[in-house]
């Protein structure tokens, strides 16, 4: 979601109209509050006045921007997956709505709370010990340091750092082997909060 501020007013007031019910069909782009709370992530937060207690009258429209990569696709469809099952257990926000580059959600004014904070460690805990649907191979961590190691080689960037030089292929195999001696699992991890 990009352009100016009318632009984006006006694709915001789309997809809520589409994704959404009650007020939120009929809303004009005009009359939509609209404040954007992250350029990084893309996040806005949109209001209607709303007439019902059982739809939203404030929600989070999170927009993905452009993805690239060979398996960015993939963690967005993944991200998604696990947002769904989060919301679904009520261990997240509720999820309103989920299209084609972002997905709306629940807007949760409090975040930043202190006493909130305790819940969200709590809900945390709970989410580290889902059994979720996904691969139990601890296959991630390697990919992504190969393709770190990659950058680094294709760039040059182990040659000279601060007058070292740094062999980061050698410390990944280390760093491998390390890591089968210590006994621990696999295990699901949300590793990202958002806000």
């Amino acid at each position: 979601m990009c352009g100016t501020e009318e632009e984006m007013r006006e694709v915001a007031g789309r997809i809520c109209r589409n994704y959404l019910h009650g007020a939120w069909k009929t809303v004009e782009p005009q009359a939509l509050g609209f404040r954007r709370i992250s350029r990084v992530a893309r996040r806005s937060v949109l209001r209607s006045n709303s007439f019902t207690m059982d739809e939203p009258k404030k929600v989070l429209l999170r927009i993905y921007g452009q993805v690239h990569g060979e398996r960015a696709m993939d963690a967005i469809v993944t991200e998604s997956v696990i947002f769904t099952l989060l919301s679904e257990r009520r261990l997240g926000p509720k999820l309103h709505g989920v299209f084609s580059g972002g997905r709306i959600e629940q807007y949760i004014p409090e975040l930043s709370e202190p006493a909130l904070s305790m819940k969200i460690a709590e809900k945390m805990a709970a989410i580290h010990s889902m059994d979720v649907p996904l691969s139990k191979e601890p296959t991630w961590l390697w990919k992504t340091m190969g393709k770190w190691t990659r950058t680094v080689r294709e760039e040059r960037l182990s040659e000279n750092i601060h007058g070292k030089s740094v062999d980061f292929e050698k410390e990944v195999e280390w760093l491998k082997k390390f890591i089968a001696t210590v006994e621990s699992p696999v295990a699901f991890c949300h590793n990202d909060m958002q806000e």
